[in-house]
Parts: structure tokens; sequence; C-alpha cells
């Protein structure tokens, strides 16, 4: 279950839940990985231009700074039969909720 005050956010992929947490490490690792800033990664995700190794490794990341352990095969399949749109989603779930964590964290 996400914890909100680290900014977690839960996402659902092919049926199965996944706590993600965008911390510092992982937005410069996703940056790294993209060869994109945050912000210009968003606007390519919005645009339909998202990969499925990118988003694989977003997931990855996210898993992990949560406290999660990650069954790479099963996050695999969880992406491939959940279907881009769920995936897509639920990836922009994720990026929201980094961009938005100063916010949100200053209203409660």
């Amino acid at each position: 279950m996400a914890n909100k005050y680290r900014n977690e956010v839960d996402v659902t992929l092919n049926g199965t839940k996944y706590t993600l947490r965008p911390s510092f490490d992982v937005l410069a690792e996703i940056e790294d990985f993209t060869n994109q800033s945050l912000f210009h990664f968003i606007a390519t995700v919005a645009s339909g231009g998202l990969k499925a190794k990118q988003a694989l490794f977003i997931f990855d990341c996210g898993i992990r700074a949560a406290g999660g352990t990650v069954d790479e095969g099963a996050l695999k399949r969880d992406l491939a039969e959940g279907g881009f749109n769920e995936t897509v989603l639920a990836v922009s779930t994720f990026l929201n909720a980094a961009v938005q964590s100063g916010d949100l964290a200053k209203k409660n």
C-alpha cells in the first residue's frame, strides 16, 4: 500500500498492484536512461512516445525505491498483458506524482 508521506503511488497492471516511489535517485535514473529531462520525458509519454523498455525500467526503479522486490518475468508479463494503454496510464500516474510531490506535501 502506498505511503502518501513518501509520495508513493499504487498503480495496477494486468490486475496486479504495484507500489512505486518517485525518489530523487529514481528520477535522476529515469533522466539518464531516457536521455531527457523529466519534463521532456513526460511530454514524450503524453505524445505516445513511451517505449516498452522505458516502462520496464521505470517500474523496476520505482518498485525498488518503495522497498519492494521485482520479479522481472512477472512484471514483463503484466506490462505485456495489461496492454499499452494501461502501461501509459500507470507510468503517467507515477510521473505525475513525481512532479507534484512537493506541492502535495505542502497541502498535507
